[in-house]
């Protein structure tokens, strides 16, 4: 009798050849005590991806399971994880990792599992991650949200100033099932999966960096939105606002000041942006911000050249 795994890791993957074999490696090096399974979707991609993602499949079937599509789903609008990938899950837990990123610690999904079955009322759990340049390969950032294993509060999730990357995330499939349909307002699944966290008994972090998260993969989703034209951009905020709003009035308030101070954010970086400093002084979140954020602004204000350098090493 074919056993059900404990967990399902998602992996979504397009025209990911040069990284894919890094994620799939930190499929396959998984030790664990439970079984697990991996779902990789390929979306069409006009390179090698597929063919190595099935070279896996073939190596590993018991824990590679590819999706190689022959039509891009997502120029079709389609929501590959709700409409595909979803329905095929059976395990209680889910993790994830883009093909462009990867995991470094082969105990990594052990280590999630055991905190989550220790603690039965959180909704997820995350890690610490280290940030590597997709071209030379060099670290370039190693992000901590905290500085001990901890549940993780509303300001920490809500305001998303030093987020968790999607690579570190293990879900309760409960908890994924019971996302707020409004989730989908904000377009974007980390954030939406963060505050879904929240509601559904809390996020835990556990202070160990078992995945890394490339920065400047060619034309990557960060990629793509950073090179977009102001209409776009603004969009994307706007969509994000409108899910914080629809969040705010789900909660009935509950975590209205961060939800405030978050929105308030963008308005704060539209200013800095187009370099309206007075503007960015009299708002909301900077009224409230601390000592990092005010010396930011005058970072930009006065030493622009610092900033730009800061943005071409973070990509």
């Amino acid at each position: 009798m074919e056993q059900t795994p404990l967990v399902t890791v998602v992996c979504m993957a397009y025209n990911h050849e040069p990284y894919i074999r890094d994620a799939l490696e930190g499929f396959v090096a998984q030790r664990t005590n439970f079984s697990y399974v991996a779902i990789v979707h390929d979306d069409a991609s006009t390179d090698g991806t597929a063919r190595i993602i099935a070279e896996y499949g073939e190596r590993y079937p018991d824990v590679v399971q590819p999706i190689c599509q022959t039509e891009n789903q997502r120029s079709q609008n389609v929501r590959v994880f709700k409409n595909v990938i979803m329905p095929m899950i059976t395990s209680k837990y889910v993790a994830f990792c883009e093909g462009d990123d990867y995991w470094t610690d082969p105990n990594k999904l052990q280590v999630q599992v055991d905190a989550l079955e220790k603690n039965s009322t959180y909704g997820m759990c995350c890690h610490a991650y280290s940030k590597v340049n997709a071209v030379d390969g060099k670290v370039v950032g190693k992000d901590r949200i905290a500085r001990r294993n901890k549940v993780l509060t509303p300001k920490q999730i809500i305001l998303y100033r030093r987020p968790p990357q999607l690579a570190t995330f293990l879900c309760r499939r409960s908890m994924l099932e019971n996302m707020p349909s409004f989730s989908a307002l904000a377009g974007v699944g980390d954030y939406t999966r963060l505050l879904g966290g929240l509601l559904y008994g809390g996020v835990y972090y556990i202070h160990k960096d078992m995945s890394v998260y490339r920065v400047g993969v060619p034309n990557s989703w960060t990629q793509r939105l950073n090179a977009a034209d102001e209409k776009r951009q603004r969009e994307h905020k706007n969509r994000i606002i409108q899910y914080l709003e629809a969040f705010d009035e789900y909660t009935h308030g509950k975590y209205g000041e961060w939800v405030r101070l978050k929105i308030s954010r963008y308005e704060y970086m539209e200013a800095v942006e187009t370099k309206d400093y007075g503007k960015a002084k009299k708002s909301y979140y900077y009224e409230h911000s601390g000592l990092r954020d005010r010396l930011g602004l005058y970072a930009r204000m006065y030493f622009p050249w610092l900033m730009h350098w800061k943005n071409r090493i973070l990509g």
